[in-house]
């Protein structure tokens, strides 16, 4: 008898990765190891904890490297980098971008540039960060997208300086076929900054996938403010991992918003790795139609004295699917951990289908670690409430589900770009409620 295949993605659909990556460029030899790593690790299989509630049957049977496209970046998404006065923006689409940067920080050594000008002027620094906290090891769509990456950004804040003022990196995807991206950050020590991400693709292909790397290192005492928003087509398929490493008396506050694509994958993994970090991780999904919204983190206590806190709200419509797989981590030599991560999902059709995976595994005796889910409908007494005060049935059940995410929605400055957020989602909720 035929055996059913566990693979989750036939091989056939990565026929596109027949030829090496891109040469050339200061990352040239990491592509390679990356090329190399690629065909040595398996697909992923039902086998796997992070991908046996991945449904990849609806991926595209075959792909083939993204161009060039003429459709241009929506006028949403330029808008979005002029907000709050933003000292630096930068707009990538395939093969190209543009933007700027204030020529203060210009001299005082900051940088902020697409990931093919980095790599020409600033050799060094993409060799010194590309690949050190997300290994192409880590799995197959690592590899393929540290092979074949060649579009991305570059964020450095040099030692002890302060910005005010956020930096605003817009990706713009058009064009069928597969796209990769690379964000580097690093901000030294004692240095402060906000970076504002929205990723956003066209509603036309069907066979558009993203594959992505994000690797931000913060030295001691470091500070960022990271703002992520994914608002891909609803055709988009998109697998993306990225990772935060937090040194001595360094902190994050990382918010994350998911509203669209067809389905998603994102590994999200915050590293505290030296004593006294600190890590505040908020996010929220809504998903309607046959959406699938996939989110794996992890919160790594590697040293004493370390604290994280992760929220993730998440609301479902139609036949649409939430996967949230959470796990806190405490090494032996991290004592004094504080950890908290929960998950909060609302149910807002009967077919509508949600699964909140919490977990610890704690190797220190003297922590505080706890978690909590809930899955379930909107609260009976919210929408009692509303309605005694006259407010029509659909008006309050819209009411209760944006009450539902304010609690995360207040995490995001700057100010602009939380209306911003705010008004995306009250508009999906309009539109599905």
């Amino acid at each position: 008898m035929k055996k059913t295949p566990v693979g989750i993605f036939s091989s056939d659909a990565f026929s596109f990765a027949q030829t090496p990556p891109p040469s050339g460029g200061s990352l040239e030899a990491h592509r390679a190891a990356a090329w190399e790593a690629y065909h040595s690790l398996p697909f992923p299989s039902r086998k796997d904890e992070s991908w046996r509630r991945v449904e990849g049957r609806t991926f595209p049977k075959s792909l083939s490297l993204a161009t060039e496209s003429s459709r241009p970046a929506p006028e949403s998404l330029r808008a979005f980098l002029a907000e709050d006065s933003p000292l630096g923006t930068l707009l990538l689409s395939t093969g190209a971008s543009e933007g700027s940067l204030d020529a203060s920080l210009a001299e005082k050594g900051v940088r902020f540039c697409d990931l093919r000008a980095a790599e020409s002027e600033f050799p060094n620094l993409t060799r010194r960060l590309a690949g050190k906290l997300i290994p192409p090891q880590e799995g197959k769509f690592a590899a393929l997208a540290s092979a074949y990456a060649k579009d991305g950004a570059l964020l450095y804040i040099p030692k002890a300086l302060h910005v005010a003022a956020p930096f605003h990196l817009a990706r713009w995807l058009a064009g069928e076929g597969a796209h990769f991206t690379r964000l580097l950050v690093f901000l030294d020590e004692g240095a402060s900054a906000t970076l504002v991400c929205d990723f956003a693709s066209s509603e036309a292909e069907e066979s558009l996938f993203h594959a992505g790397i994000v690797e931000i290192s913060l030295a001691e005492n470091a500070s960022l403010h990271f703002v992520e928003m994914q608002h891909f087509g609803t055709t988009t398929r998109h697998i993306l991992h990225e990772r935060v490493r937090a040194a001595r008396g360094a902190s994050v506050k990382w918010t994350l918003g998911s509203l669209g694509a067809r389905w998603t994958k994102t590994f999200l993994s915050l590293d505290l790795d030296g004593e006294g970090a600190s890590g505040e991780i908020s996010g929220f999904t809504f998903a309607n139609a046959r959406q699938q919204l996939n989110h794996e983190t992890r919160q790594n206590h590697l040293a004493p004295r370390t604290e994280s806190n992760l929220l993730f709200k998440n609301a479902l419509k139609d036949e649409s699917h939430s996967v949230w797989s959470g796990m806190i981590y405490v090494s032996p030599e991290a004592q004094k951990t504080d950890g908290y991560q929960s998950s909060h999902t609302l149910l807002l059709s009967e077919n509508a289908r949600a699964d909140s995976i919490p977990g610890l595994e704690i190797l220190a005796d003297d922590v505080r670690c706890s978690h909590g889910a809930t899955v379930g409908k909107i609260d009976e007494n919210i929408l009692f409430y509303l309605l005694s005060r006259g407010i029509p049935p659909k008006e309050a059940e819209r009411l209760a589900v944006e009450g539902f995410f304010e609690p995360v929605l207040e995490k995001i400055s700057p100010a602009q770009t939380r209306e911003r957020v705010r008004l995306a989602l009250a508009k999906k909720i309009l539109e599905e409620l």
